[in-house]
């Protein structure tokens, strides 16, 4: 549902966070994978490349899945739009 809302490619320089195809920064790509995708693999991305990272980074790390129906989707938003990966750590860690 999240990925409906999700745009394409753009790499528009006055944007800090660089490279985003489908919601996912390169820097968030390459740390799930390991890895140093150039611009073309960021501009061919898929939902199947982008769905683990949601998943793993977010969706598991804020126990979206013990979550009340409605409540889950509000904090599985908030986690992806609003706050880093050390506030999420903070949050959610048990």
């Amino acid at each position: 549902m999240l990925l409906v809302h999700e745009g394409g490619y753009i790499n528009h320089p006055k944007d800090p966070a660089g490279m985003t195809n489908l919601g996912v920064t390169k820097k968030t790509y390459d740390n799930y994978y390991n890895t140093d995708i150039d611009e073309e693999g960021m501009k061919q991305l898929t939902k199947d490349d982008v769905e683990p990272i949601y998943k793993d980074r977010y969706w598991l790390k804020c126990h979206c899945q013990e979550l009340l129906s409605g409540v889950d989707w509000a904090v599985f938003d908030y986690a992806v739009n609003a706050v880093g990966q050390a506030e999420l750590q903070r949050l959610f860690s048990r």
